[in-house]
């Protein structure tokens, strides 16, 4: 779907870019994602694989002192991808992309990650 491609097209872009490149727009960008994640289309377990796919690309381009607005976002997807896990609300599919997530997470931020996480 049209959501679905444009979180693709959003993760595509920050990854082509430079790091730190658009931190400045995070802000933007963590809307624009909220917004997709909020969709109730038919696609929506695509468009929740591709947000997930763009929480890791985001760990990956941008600083992690930039960052401080990506956790409370990312980590409460996260949970609740994870607690409702086993419910016929979430798809299974999208638990993989999640614990895809976890895994970079905790490789790259572990201090960070750790801190937000307990919060």
């Amino acid at each position: 779907g049209v959501k679905a491609e444009g979180v693709g097209r959003i993760g595509f872009v920050i990854l082509a870019g430079e790091v730190d490149q658009y931190a400045a727009s995070l802000p933007q960008i963590l809307e624009r994602l909220v917004d997709a994640l909020r969709s109730t289309q038919a696609d929506g377990a695509v468009v929740h694989h591709n947000v997930l796919l763009c929480f890791r690309i985001l760990l990956l381009r941008v600083s992690p002192r930039s960052l401080a607005s990506f956790w409370p976002v990312a980590i409460s997807e996260l949970m609740r991808i994870l607690k409702l896990g086993h419910s016929p609300s979430v798809a299974p599919a999208l638990v993989y992309p999640a614990l895809r997530f976890l895994d970079l997470a905790i490789l790259l931020q572990p201090e960070e990650f750790q801190v937000k996480s307990l919060l």
